[in-house]
């Protein structure tokens, strides 16, 4: 099949994946990042419980990935879910199309469903301005705010999840 230039995003639990598409996941990390190692992407690969696997809709070629794992974690006594995202890699030519944002928002909204009464928050390290924006974008109640500051509360969970 031939590429079309459009994603398809798949959600799976990293302890399905096999070891060609970890393989090809390596592959496309190392290629856009330097000085990294295997052992630091596999350790935190599988830290996480899912992984976004973005290919090709037409050639099914794998042209991205990212991971997140969600937990419960305790903030002033109550509980909360923390959802820590991993290293998002998206080929260039892939850029600007929504979804890998899709699959990461309904993950997001099942989980939601089945706890609808517990905050969710989504701990975010980022590297760049893109992955910096989505979170703008997505989540206008956000910490540090470039205007808001970062309130003494949302101070005390950031620096407990981290």
């Amino acid at each position: 099949m031939q590429r079309t230039g459009k994603l398809a995003v798949t959600s799976v639990p990293v302890r399905m994946l096999d070891r060609d598409i970890i393989e090809r996941m390596w592959v496309l990390y190392a290629g856009h990042y330097d000085h990294v190692r295997r052992d630091t992407f596999d350790a935190d690969l599988f830290e996480k419980d899912r992984v976004y696997l973005a290919r090709d809709s037409g050639s099914g070629e794998l042209v991205g990935f990212s991971t997140a794992t969600i937990y419960s974690h305790r903030d002033s006594g109550r509980e909360i879910g923390a959802c820590f995202s991993g290293d998002t890699i998206i080929r260039p030519e892939y850029w600007g199309q929504r979804a890998l944002h899709r699959a990461f928002a309904l993950r997001l909204l099942r989980w939601k469903l089945w706890h609808p009464r517990v905050p969710l928050y989504w701990f975010l390290i980022c590297h760049g301005y893109r992955t910096y924006l989505t979170m703008v974008r997505y989540f206008p109640d956000h910490w540090p705010h470039f205007e808001r500051g970062l309130p003494e509360a949302k101070r005390a969970l950031i620096d407990s999840l981290g």
